[in-house]
């Protein structure tokens, strides 16, 4: 096997181990006052099966899964009434 090949696995290892040091420094400078500092969204379109079936509990098992944040997709039943998705519990 050349020197190459050999090389890629550590270099890609270098490359992702970079980019998650980034992402930690970035974080620790975050505004401390910030409300989503350190807050982790799961995005709905991982639940748009049982979305389709029960909205108001599906959000409820997303926040008892300890979610306080969710990125929507575009369906009728989000982006057709915002204000009304938000106010779902």
């Amino acid at each position: 096997m050349s020197q190459i090949h050999t090389m890629r696995p550590i270099l890609f290892a270098m490359i992702v181990l970079g980019l998650l040091n980034s992402c930690i420094d970035h974080v620790k400078r975050a505004d401390k006052n910030s409300s989503l500092t350190g807050a982790i969204a799961v995005q709905l379109w991982t639940f748009r099966g049982d979305l389709e079936k029960d909205v108001p509990g599906t959000l409820k098992k997303i926040k008892d899964l300890g979610f306080a944040y969710v990125e929507g997709f575009d369906v009728p039943y989000i982006v057709g009434n915002p204000d009304a998705f938000r106010s779902t519990d």
